[in-house]
């Protein structure tokens, strides 16, 4: 009996640790079944929080550009309605600017390949601003005038308005300065009209204003120079501007015969 005994208890013994290492397989066999789940939960969940992300940004982005758009278009209502398609911006260099030579003294840097609006009077100056000031009187069809310019004087025949672009009065204030400047030559009797004074301080304000108005943001630059112990700015930098070469080819096809 006990030979008999002694097998069967071994052969249970054995059934019992085959089926203890059955349910080892079968445990890690789910848990390596349950690894890539779960991994590619957190891919996804990783994923889907990357886009919500990226969504929020988009729509945040296109919020602040409507935003940016409504200002841009409040800030310029008052443009004359006709001309607003040319107010495209551009980048222009300025020139003119005051530079200091080898031997520390002051001078204007000229580009001679660019029409002279400043310097001892001239016929040539007097031209470019002659064409510069072409167009400061416009005609403009009635349909094309809207709003509150509308109300200026009309043509005899009721066809057309009478207006100027402001850029034009601030540019005849300059030139009315420059003139005041070299006052012998261009008013070689002395004789001027009774509110030229007034007229001047008018010019000289108008274009503060103006200035102010468009609060150029560009930054300046100085360079020190030790032969004068002193710094100047540096221009001849790039600025932002209106695209001044179209606003002046739209009004010279409007401006006004009598001119």
């Amino acid at each position: 009996m006990a030979e008999r005994d002694g097998p069967k208890h071994i052969e249970v013994e054995k059934l019992e640790d085959d089926s203890l290492l059955g349910d080892d397989d079968m445990l890690q066999q789910t848990i390596s079944h349950r690894a890539p789940r779960r991994r590619r939960f957190v891919e996804w969940l990783v994923w889907g929080i990357l886009i919500l992300f990226s969504l929020a940004l988009m729509t945040d982005n296109i919020r602040l550009r409507k935003k940016q758009d409504a200002v841009a278009e409040s800030a310029f209502k008052t443009d004359l309605t006709a001309a607003k398609p040319l107010a495209g911006l551009v980048e222009y260099a300025f020139t003119g600017g005051i530079q200091i030579d080898e031997n520390g003294k002051l001078y204007r840097e000229v580009d001679p390949s660019k029409p002279q609006y400043a310097g001892e009077p001239s016929p040539e100056i007097d031209k470019a601003w002659d064409d510069l000031l072409g167009a400061v009187d416009l005609i403009l069809p009635v349909e094309e005038v809207h709003g509150a310019e509308a109300e200026s004087i009309h043509t005899p025949d009721g066809k057309g308005v009478f207006i100027s672009l402001d850029v034009y009065h601030s540019l005849h204030c300059v030139d009315l300065m420059r003139r005041a400047i070299d006052f012998r030559y261009y008013y070689p009797t002395g004789k001027v009209p009774y509110f030229y004074r007034s007229h001047l301080d008018h010019c000289v304000d108008y274009i503060r204003q103006a200035l102010q108005c468009q609060s150029d943001l560009t930054p300046l630059t100085y360079l020190k120079f030790s032969k004068r112990n002193t710094s100047i700015p540096v221009f001849g930098t790039s600025h932002t501007c209106r695209d001044f070469s179209k606003v002046h080819e739209w009004a010279m096809e409007r401006r006004a015969e009598f001119r």
